[in-house]
């Protein structure tokens, strides 16, 4: 917002724009030594003169502002609009090459899923000025840069998480997954989000999504299994009975002669002698 004259009059509404927060520009222009600040519903404004917070924030109606010492000091003077207690909502979606990675134990030798998570989080603000602080000062704050700054640097770190959170659950128990993923999800930003001037009322998360032919494709490679494991019950089984025939056989096979040999000396007997004849032992 741009003025020709000195400013005499500032309105704060926050159906000036979409921002939670936002700057009052007033480059090239001058205040007049008292200003009426017009705060409208639902929204604060924050003064700030040298780029320290000036007073407490003003709540929504009239207030009047001295701007005498300011003008006198040449003080550099920044009027911040705030959506007070406004609630807004933050989306994400790990998809694509960030989709999450999930072990299938009935079929894990032969498809590695990778599953689309996509969810919302509630938000609302709760600390104007350190919003103000944390985004840098910039012209305005919308909920978009708070998604940007929130998630933009922990798609690993959910990917993980989640991946982690998921595979406790079966494939046809995924469905009772989604209140630990929510869970997850709000545990790993939470802190942040607060630090920044927000509160994380919940976050919320879809039914992870497998890809439409998935379903199919694990049916056959369960089938498929099932094939491969008869396959080779067949193969034991005919290997038992080449073992058992060779065992047979074996059973069947003429006694060795005996050799005469003593067992005690050593010495050698006549084949059919009961004594040696050398030591006197009883033969075998």
């Amino acid at each position: 917002m741009f003025f020709r004259k000195k400013v005499d009059e500032i309105n704060v509404n926050a159906t000036d724009n979409e921002y939670l927060v936002w700057k009052i520009c007033f480059d090239g222009v001058k205040f007049d030594k008292t200003v009426r600040l017009n705060v409208g519903t639902g929204c604060q404004a924050l003064i700030y003169v040298n780029g320290v917070p000036s007073g407490a924030s003003r709540e929504a109606g009239a207030h009047e502002l001295n701007m005498k010492k300011a003008l006198k000091n040449n003080d550099k003077i920044e009027i911040v609009g705030v959506r007070r207690d406004a609630q807004f909502s933050i989306k994400f979606a790990l998809i694509g090459e960030n989709a999450v990675p999930y072990i299938d134990s009935e079929v894990q030798s032969q498809l590695q899923p990778r599953v689309s998570i996509r969810g919302e989080c509630y938000c609302k603000v709760l600390d104007g000025a350190k919003i103000y602080t944390a985004y840098g000062c910039r012209d305005g704050i919308s909920a978009e840069d708070v998604r940007k700054n929130i998630f933009g640097g922990i798609t690993q770190i959910l990917i993980d998480s989640l991946g982690k959170k998921l595979n406790e659950y079966s494939y046809f128990t995924i469905a009772q997954s989604l209140n630990d993923l929510s869970d997850t999800v709000k545990r790993l930003i939470e802190a942040q989000i607060l630090n920044e001037g927000f509160l994380l009322e919940r976050c919320s998360v879809e039914l992870p999504y497998f890809g439409e032919n998935y379903a199919a494709l694990r049916a056959q490679a369960i089938e498929n299994a099932k094939k491969e494991e008869r396959k080779q019950d067949e193969r034991d089984r005919a290997m038992r009975i080449v073992e058992k025939s060779v065992a047979a056989a074996k059973s069947d096979a003429k006694p060795a002669s005996k050799s005469g040999q003593c067992p005690k000396c050593g010495k050698k007997n006549a084949v059919d002698a009961k004594f040696c004849r050398f030591c006197g032992s009883k033969m075998n």
